[in-house]
């Protein structure tokens, strides 16, 4: 038996979990947080253990250890998180890979297999974003030639399906990246996307809007046959319908055949007037008087004057409707495209064969399908949108102090449901994960260093982050706050008012406790579900940290 987790579930789970940071919904019974910590070096603390952070580590043990170092804590709210996707800026020379409903590596273009092939020209995704902050998906790709112009958005008023630019690439516009966003989510690898869910008047809704569903998007040339040299460019006039019901017409311009049956069995397509798009089948051609005899009648819109070409006949078999495909053949008699003239709606089927007409032979195309609801109907569904930005700004102490800012961290995660040192779910936007020492009679302030160990006589220790002065200039003993950790290097001895401190470098006494301040999260409850290992991060008090976390689907 096989079976796949398909991107639908992925998607699904990313937005169930981005849902939990909707406030109105949870503000009782569910809470996030990012936490910072991990102030002690990185194994022994070499120079090579410091750049080189070990991978976290899904055990018990481990989690023990991220609740002993953790420093500080920030609330996760709706307004800091994003569904994103992979950046994939729009770059001259770049060969883009196509929308493609067959392709089951399309969300994970290029594909190695691609670099490969087209190398040393660059290959790229499916979609792009452009410096105007605007994404496009590539629907054609000029026969994988490279992009040498930037896709614009073009008025969705009047052209809400593609940008047809000179260098042979089509490209539809979905989404943009708002500044508010932008500021947030967007990074150097990341982009934010967000489906809308009202009319907001930009040009993304209305595309979203206008989304067709099971529409053409494009037509692979697969192969294009040879020899379709028997092509017509011109004006048709004379429009009659014969004795059978057929309709007729006398091709008149652009030097038609002379030759009988020259255009059997080819498709006569109207190209201006008020039939323009209408193609017909070519049953009989009759050389010496120019006469075209359908094997149908004319719609009635066709006119004498209507411009025409006569072109290989291509077969639509769909269970959608009003699909109309037009072949373009060069000068040698090979297809080299097909233009969906109208893309139809709700086929979730078709298939496009050519005909051996016109004195061709062999060509080969494959039709592409929107799926249902339309392209650009759900921009993220459509770029599997399988990921989630959290972006937390520590600014500076916060809170009085909730995040030490003379030491470093080297660890971030998340965590769901954090509770109150008295076990109720913790609300607060901020949050201290250390205990704290109320500390009198400091006589030496500089030995209470960062990093460095203080202990109560015999064997009761502690990690020293940070010694805050609460004591006037000049005054003398000081008195002062501690914040410290705990870890089985130091051991969990419980410290007690009046106790003496010292230093392990110092045999003096250097304070006296005067209490301890217990910190303000239960440790141990609530679920870690996220752990990210860093080189360290210094902390100062005039620094503001921008961290984005990314959680993956």
């Amino acid at each position: 038996m096989t079976a796949i987790i398909k991107n639908k579930f992925r998607l699904q789970n990313a937005r169930d979990f981005l849902d939990n940071f909707n406030s109105s919904a949870h503000t009782t019974n569910r809470n996030h947080y990012l936490f910072i910590g991990k102030p002690t070096l990185w194994g022994t603390g070499s120079m090579s253990a410091e750049l080189s952070p070990p991978a976290p580590l899904d055990t018990y043990e481990s989690e023990a250890r991220i609740w002993d170092e953790m420093l500080g804590l920030k609330k996760i709210d709706s307004a800091t998180t994003s569904l994103v996707i992979r950046r994939s800026d729009w770059t001259e020379g770049t060969v883009y890979a196509i929308y493609d409903d067959r392709d089951a590596d399309l969300h994970n273009q290029p594909t190695q297999a691609r670099v490969t092939a087209l190398s040393p020209t660059p290959a790229g995704n499916f979609y792009v974003i452009t410096d105007t902050l605007d994404i496009f998906v590539c629907l054609e790709n000029g026969n994988n030639a490279a992009s040498t112009v930037k896709p614009e958005k073009q008025n969705p008023a009047t052209n809400l399906i593609d940008y047809r630019s000179q260098d042979g690439y089509v490209w539809k516009y979905v989404a943009s990246v708002s500044s508010a966003n932008a500021s947030k989510f967007l990074t150097d690898s990341w982009v934010p996307v967000k489906t809308l869910s009202a009319n907001d008047g930009s040009s993304q809704w209305t595309v979203q809007a206008a989304a067709v569903s099971g529409e053409v998007m494009s037509v692979v040339v697969e192969n294009g046959g040879s020899g379709y040299t028997r092509t017509y460019t011109g004006t048709v006039t004379t429009i009659s319908t014969n004795g059978s019901g057929k309709g007729t017409a006398i091709l008149s311009t652009g030097s038609p055949s002379a030759a009988d049956d020259f255009y059997n069995n080819g498709q006569i397509h109207i190209t201006s007037g008020s039939g323009i798009n209408e193609i017909y089948t070519i049953e009989d051609y009759i050389g010496g008087t120019k006469q075209i005899i359908l094997t149908t009648a004319w719609s009635g819109n066709v006119t004498t004057g209507n411009t025409c070409q006569i072109l290989p006949k291509l077969n639509v078999v769909t269970n959608g409707t009003d699909v109309k495909l037009r072949p373009v053949v060069n000068l040698s008699g090979v297809i080299t495209k097909i233009l969906p003239i109208t893309r139809g709606s709700n086929s979730t089927f078709i298939s496009v064969s050519v005909e051996n007409s016109l004195g061709g032979t062999g060509a080969i195309v494959r039709p592409i399908l929107s799926d249902l609801g339309g392209l650009g109907k759900d921009v993220e569904k459509d770029l599997n949108s399988i990921f989630i930005m959290m972006n937390v700004k520590l600014q500076y102490s916060e809170d009085g102090g909730d995040f030490p800012t003379d030491n470093d961290y080297r660890q971030l995660g998340i965590i769901r449901d954090l509770r109150n040192y008295d076990g109720t779910l913790a609300t607060d936007t901020t949050m201290l994960a250390t205990k704290k020492l109320n500390l009198t009679g400091v006589t030496n302030s500089n030995a209470l260093v960062y990093d460095g160990i203080f202990q109560i006589s015999p064997s009761i220790q502690g990690i020293v982050l940070q010694y805050i002065k609460t004591s006037a200039e000049g005054v003398l003993p000081e008195t002062g706050t501690l914040t410290f950790i705990q870890n089985p290097t130091t051991g969990y001895g419980t410290f007690t008012n009046g106790s003496t401190i010292t230093q392990s470098t110092f045999s003096a006494q250097i304070a006296s406790t005067n209490g301890v301040v217990n910190e303000e999260i239960k440790k141990g409850a609530g679920n870690i579900i996220y752990i990210e290992n860093r080189r360290a991060i210094i902390r100062s008090q005039n620094q503001i940290e921008d961290i984005k976390a990314i959680v993956e689907f």
